[in-house]
C-alpha cells in the first residue's frame, strides 16, 4: 500500500520518508582501529506539515491532541531528507540547547536557495539493536523567522553516535 497524506483536495505521496536503516561507519584513524554502527531512522509528520495559522482555512489533520495542516513547501524539501541523513557524518551540526541536533542545509530546488534545517536525536536501541536516530522536524528558514535557535557548539556525527553507542551523556550548552 502507498503511503500518502491528503491534504483536503490532493494526495502526496510521503514513500520517500519510509524508515530505513543505514551503516555509519568511522574510519581508522591512527591507534584507532575504526568502527561502524547501523542506524535505524524514521520521521515524524512535522517533517511534511506545519501548525496552521489562526484563523486559517485549512484542512485539518489531527495526531492525537496536536493539530497541523499539509505544508507544501515541507514536503518539497522532505524530498532531499534521506540523502542528507546518510551524509550526516560529512555536515555541520550543531546543538540547539533542548536535548537534540540539527544540521542546516542549503537546497536549490527550482532555482531557489534555501536554508533547510533538519532537527534530530539519536538514541539507544535495545542491546545488540541498531541506534535510532528520529528526524523531529525539518523546515525551511527565512530571513524573517527566528524560531529556531543553533548554539554555537558544534558536535561530529561520529562523537553523537560513539557516544550514544557507548551511553555516554552529551553536554548540551545553552
Amino acid at each position: 500500500m502507498t503511503k500518502t497524506i491528503f491534504d483536503g483536495s490532493s494526495r502526496h505521496s510521503i514513500e520517500h520518508l519510509a524508515p530505513f536503516s543505514f551503516t555509519y561507519a568511522r574510519p581508522a584513524k591512527g591507534d584507532d582501529p575504526g568502527w561502524e554502527k547501523e542506524i535505524a531512522v524514521t520521521f515524524s509528520w512535522h517533517c511534511y506539515t506545519r501548525t496552521p495559522e489562526a484563523g486559517e482555512q485549512v484542512y485539518i489533520l489531527r495526531d492525537g491532541n496536536e493539530q497541523r495542516c499539509f505544508c507544501p513547501t515541507r514536503h518539497l524539501l522532505s524530498q532531499y531528507l534521506p540523502d542528507i541523513i546518510r551524509d550526516l557524518g560529512q555536515k555541520a551540526i550543531f546543538q540547539t540547547g533542548k536535548g537534540n541536533f540539527v544540521t542546516v542545509q542549503v537546497i536549490e530546488p527550482a532555482g531557489h536557495t534555501v536554508d533547510y534545517g533538519v532537527f534530530f536525536t539519536v538514541t539507544r536501541g535495545r542491546r545488540g539493536e541498531p541506534l535510532k536516530l528520529r528526524i523531529s522536524s525539518a523546515y525551511p528558514f527565512f530571513e524573517q523567522e527566528k524560531r529556531y535557535q543553533v548554539s554555537r557548539q558544534r558536535i561530529r556525527f561520529n562523537i553523537i553516535v560513539y557516544n550514544t553507542m557507548q551511553g555516554k551523556p552529551i553536554k548540551f550548552r545553552r
